[in-house]
């Protein structure tokens, strides 16, 4: 469990939400650098406008996907060997 790329991938996901949760991300640095749904929400509207929960959201789901298409592939190519 613990060499799952999907398990890692979203508890660092889930810690940077706390972290800007808690309010040490005072300017949504952290989160606009390490939340790809908010740099596809930032063109089409101002991040602001969006309900935190929701973003919270949406970027610890896009990371346990992303972790879950990496475990995906590492297990394709090891059953390829």
């Amino acid at each position: 469990m613990f060499r799952l790329f999907t398990f890692w991938l979203t508890l660092l996901s889930t810690a940077l939400c706390l972290f800007h949760a808690l309010g040490f991300d005072h300017d949504n640095v952290v989160l606009q650098m390490f939340s790809i749904p908010s740099w596809v929400i930032a063109i089409f509207t101002s991040i602001n406008l969006i309900h935190p929960v929701f973003l919270y959201a949406l970027t610890i789901l896009f990371w346990s996907l992303f972790g879950c298409f990496l475990d995906w592939l590492i297990l394709k190519r090891e059953k390829a060997y």
